[in-house]
């Protein structure tokens, strides 16, 4: 992301009921977490350079939308950041995020 205030949107479709982990590492600069779940309800976690993580019991099914926002860039795209999702439930199974437009978040969480 090359400024601040710059947001991408990812979405993550949970295949089985579980506890699943949204994990922002190897962060460039300081970065802001968010989960959208349906029903409008919100998770954030915000901090330095550290991890951000957010864990969170989803039904199979369930979509959860996610943004990562720059706090503090410093305009480098070549220094990018890295986003898992993690099935809690089988071990720590990694799953697949998708890009979401900016545009279509809202439409996600309905």
């Amino acid at each position: 992301m090359r400024t601040t205030g710059d947001v991408q949107w990812w979405s993550f479709t949970a295949p089985a009921a579980g506890t699943y982990t949204v994990r922002l590492s190897d962060l460039p600069a300081a970065y802001r977490l968010s989960a959208f779940y349906p029903g409008g309800s919100r998770s954030t976690n915000s901090s330095s350079l550290s991890d951000r993580v957010i864990t969170r019991t989803l039904s199979a099914g369930q979509r959860i939308v996610v943004s990562v926002a720059a706090v503090n860039a410093n305009g480098n795209v070549n220094d990018p950041y890295r986003l898992s999702v993690t099935d809690e439930s089988t071990g720590g199974s990694a799953m697949g995020a998708s890009m979401v437009s900016a545009d279509r978040w809202a439409q996600l969480l309905g």
